[in-house]
């Protein structure tokens, strides 16, 4: 075992890659491992001088900044949670462009709806990791559009979600109907007017239901962030 190419040391981190089998190591080899990366980290790195990882002043306490243990002074300490307060008031401060982000993922729905039928249409196939697409690309643009989320654009971008992959299944069967020489509008007017039999005979369950895993994935990543700081000794006096 080559620990010194399993070790990955950093300014910021290390990082142990230990490739393992289906056998998962026994406690006693975790054990040993741990001992030979805590020496080799401590030969490598050497003694942590105590000063201030903002200003570098000398004799600097150990702070824990958001759970990070650091060496952090008392003026560092109170400069940082003012910023993390300001950051939040900032953000609490922001208003959504709502009209803008529904804008925004309308267009962008209407988009996917338009593009999914032509795809379905060319391949005769209905690919579901396209319907994650048009949640991501919807909950994207309308965020983009909004500036932030909130409950009533998460709302909006999953029900524009729903309707675009609905709409595109819809377009794809109207193209099918043109193909057996019905006009465009004939063609759409009769589908809108058997969607009972559009969702008996179709796999439309199974493409919005990915729709909406797509868009619940952009309301995590946009998610409210944690701006604030917190700053706290690491050891109670």
């Amino acid at each position: 075992m080559n620990l010194r190419a399993m070790l990955h040391i950093g300014r910021e981190n290390t990082a142990l890659i230990w490739p393992i089998g289906l056998r998962p190591p026994s406690a006693e080899k975790i054990a040993a491992l741990a001992r030979a990366v805590a020496d080799v980290i401590a030969r490598t790195v050497g003694e942590m001088e105590p000063q201030c990882k903002s200003c570098g002043r000398p004799d600097a306490p150990i702070m824990l900044v958001n759970n990070t243990p650091m060496h952090v002074c008392e003026p560092c300490a109170e400069a940082l949670q003012a910023q993390g307060s300001l950051a939040a008031q900032a953000y609490a401060q922001k208003r959504p462009n709502l009209p803008l982000g529904l804008l925004f993922g309308v267009g962008a729905g209407l988009v996917s709806a338009l593009a999914w039928g032509v795809l379905s249409l060319l391949t005769e196939r209905i690919f579901v990791i396209v319907a994650v697409g048009i949640g991501l690309f919807v909950g994207w643009a309308l965020h983009r559009g909004m500036g932030k989320f909130t409950w009533v654009g998460q709302v909006a971008a999953a029900l524009i979600t729903l309707g675009s992959v609905l709409l595109g299944d819809l377009l794809y069967i109207t193209f099918l109907l043109m193909r057996e020489g019905a006009d465009l509008l004939n063609a759409f007017l009769a589908v809108l007017f058997n969607l009972d039999i559009v969702f008996s005979e179709s796999d439309i369950w199974v493409s919005l239901f990915f729709g909406l895993l797509g868009a619940l994935y952009i309301f995590y990543r946009y998610r409210k962030p944690r701006v604030g700081i917190v700053v706290e000794p690491l050891t109670s006096t």
